[in-house]
């Protein structure tokens, strides 16, 4: 019987060699990007362009793969989490919500991006990643998006991405004034919000 996750078996290489694999039938009826016999797609989710899906990972609910993005190991991106661009889930990491990890972000081990938050640039979280998301904020009321890294934490929100605390401050500064109602409130959300992650985050990301 024919659904509407129809797939055309084959093989592919994801890396490592030749494994069974087929390309993924979205809801429309587009082919999509490769995924492993291994990995499950659920029907509802969409997987698109030369997004790959491997290893045990599964995408499901209205959860999104597309660009050159890659799943693998045993992650998981469910509910209406978008995974695009270069990004990378691997491990047992959980990407869920209305999360975004995008850019060349990777995400794993065992973090869990949920939510609304997003990951971008070349972010790298890992472990028991700490990821701290307030808002709304800003002239988009967009959520401002806050996590660990190496040097210390960084953060995405609306058309300011990867930025640290004192780099956020300035683009406000230069796109919405220092005056700004929306640059105050930058500040003081900002300001919090990087001082918890600064002091909880014992394991987090490293770029």
């Amino acid at each position: 019987m024919t659904t509407t996750n129809e797939t055309l078996p084959t093989t592919f290489d994801f890396g490592a060699g030749l494994v069974a694999a087929h390309r993924h039938r979205n809801l429309n009826r587009s082919l999509g990007g490769w995924v492993a016999d291994t990995a499950w797609v659920s029907g509802g989710a969409w997987v698109a362009d030369t997004a790959r899906v491997f290893g045990g990972a599964q995408v499901f609910g209205k959860a999104q793969v597309f660009g050159e993005a890659q799943v693998f190991g045993e992650a998981q991106v469910s509910g209406k989490a978008r995974v695009f661009g270069k990004a990378q889930v691997f491990g047992k990491a959980q990407v869920f919500g209305e999360a975004r990890v995008f850019g060349k972000a990777q995400v794993f081990g065992e973090a869990r991006v949920f939510g609304g938050a997003q990951v971008s640039g070349e972010a790298r979280v890992f472990g028991e990643a700490w990821v701290v998301q307030v808002g709304p904020v800003g002239s988009r009321g967009a959520m401002l998006t806050v996590y660990a890294t190496k040097a210390g934490p960084r953060c995405t929100t609306g058309c300011f991405e990867d930025k640290t605390l004192a780099e956020l401050l300035a683009a406000c500064k230069d796109t919405h004034g220092p005056k700004s109602p929306h640059t105050r409130n930058y500040k003081l959300l900002a300001t919090v919000a990087f001082a918890f992650i600064k002091a909880n985050a014992k394991k987090g990301a490293t770029r």
